[in-house]
């Protein structure tokens, strides 16, 4: 279920990166009250940050797995995920694994 006004890329330069976190920052920190030491880690240093997903398929991957809010888990389910785990906490949220 593509919507055609969405552009999904990876992050590919270190403006990408930052832009990316800052908007993790942004939802997750300032809206949601996930303390910065929780949402971002080392391993951000690393991660491939999917800025989109449409070049997924292109770059191997044959499978997304990402961890859902239990609130949003009927958004991803429209885009194709399914639930594959029982609830549990991630900074103090219940998320499963989709």
């Amino acid at each position: 279920m593509r919507d055609p006004q969405i552009t999904v890329r990876w992050a590919d330069d270190p403006h990408d990166v930052s832009a990316a976190l800052a908007l993790r920052e942004q939802v997750f920190c300032g809206e949601q009250g996930v303390p910065p030491s929780v949402e971002i880690d080392r391993l951000d240093e690393r991660a491939m940050h999917a800025v989109a997903l449409a070049q997924a398929r292109e770059r191997g991957a044959r499978r997304a797995r990402l961890a859902s809010q239990l609130g949003a888990t009927a958004l991803y389910e429209h885009a194709g995920f399914a639930v594959e785990s029982e609830p549990f906490k991630d900074a103090g949220i219940d998320h499963v694994w989709m």
